[in-house]
């Protein structure tokens, strides 16, 4: 797929889950953004989820790739009060 992008612009791509992220990012990706994981707002699954992705939630940087994975807004399953935080992520992209 990444044979017909432009890899003299910057490549950002809007994935579901992070999974792969190092792969993704030797592949020329410049800023994948995921979800999906919801920061594992449910016990055990915030342990779980920790063995499953490279990143849960936040910021992480995998050689030039910068990661980021937004928590959501905790509307997943059943419409119970869990202890995860919702979260809309903002940010700043300047490329030299």
């Amino acid at each position: 797929m990444m044979k017909f992008v432009d890899g003299s612009l910057p490549v950002l791509l809007i994935d579901h889950r992070p999974t792969e992220l190092e792969q993704i990012g030797q592949a020329g990706v410049d800023i994948p953004f995921s979800g999906h994981t919801h920061d594992g707002q449910l016990f055990p699954l915030n342990l779980i989820l920790r063995n499953m992705y490279p990143l849960v939630c936040g910021y992480k940087k995998f050689s030039n790739t910068h990661c980021f994975v937004t928590s959501g807004i905790r509307l997943w399953g059943s419409p119970v009060r869990t202890v995860g935080k919702s979260e809309i992520m903002v940010v700043d992209v300047r490329f030299k």
